[in-house]
């Protein structure tokens, strides 16, 4: 039943969302990040997520990647979805098609995010996985300008709920980027900061640092 909610909610945004560019627009991205526990452990979790998102109007194709350095464990996700646009919101929504190796395991989820014009920019994004899980996260975000170069800064919360399993908040986090524009290309570093909500998720700091262009 889950599923069918989300599928029709995705139908009504196909309705309700309205485009006559004739245009692509690629733009491709390589983030590194690595992590760091905060509870003292040693530094782990390099790793290098390229990522390719491929725009025609409001049609969207994203493939990304996460490449774990040194363990072997990678994901790749192919992501169609298609943007709405609606008095004071905007988003998309659409199907992930995920590959996890070592081991390997295929899956898909769909999801539906949107984002407001009001201040501070609230969202929201909720991911059905169709098996009886239900991802859900709550944010906002708001730029500012400090000593003159522009600072994003978002927090959120997440919960779940699954049917044969447990329920509730899982996290927050609180993240900092600081873009820095040379002509077409974008550099983003970016701090992370994850805050546990339930005892199956470790507190850390995540820091990366993405290379951005458009073309």
């Amino acid at each position: 039943m889950r599923g069918k909610i989300l599928a029709g909610i995705a139908a009504l945004t196909l309705l309700t969302g309205a485009s006559n560019a004739q245009t692509v627009d690629v733009n491709a991205s390589v983030n590194t990040t690595s992590k760091v526990l905060f509870k003292g452990r040693e530094c782990y979790g390099a790793s290098v997520q390229p990522d390719v998102n491929v725009n025609y109007g409001n049609i969207n194709l994203d493939f990304w990647g996460n490449v774990e350095l040194g363990t072997g464990t990678n994901v790749w996700m192919v992501t169609p979805s298609y943007g709405f646009n609606l008095p004071h919101v905007k988003g998309n929504s659409g199907l992930n098609y995920i590959a996890f190796t070592n081991p390997t395991i295929i899956a898909h989820e769909g999801y539906i995010s949107a984002v407001t014009d009001f201040p501070f920019s609230p969202r929201l994004k909720i991911t059905d996985n169709f098996e009886g899980r239900i991802y859900s996260e709550v944010g906002a975000s708001e730029t500012l300008e400090v000593l003159g170069q522009n600072v994003n800064v978002s927090g959120s919360v997440a919960g779940e709920y699954q049917s044969h399993g447990r329920d509730g908040l899982t996290h927050g986090r609180v993240n900092v980027k600081v873009p820095v524009k040379v002509g077409k290309i974008t550099i983003m570093p970016t701090f992370s900061y994850f805050e546990p909500l339930r005892d199956d998720f470790e507190r850390h700091f995540v820091f990366s640092a993405s290379v951005e262009g458009g073309f």
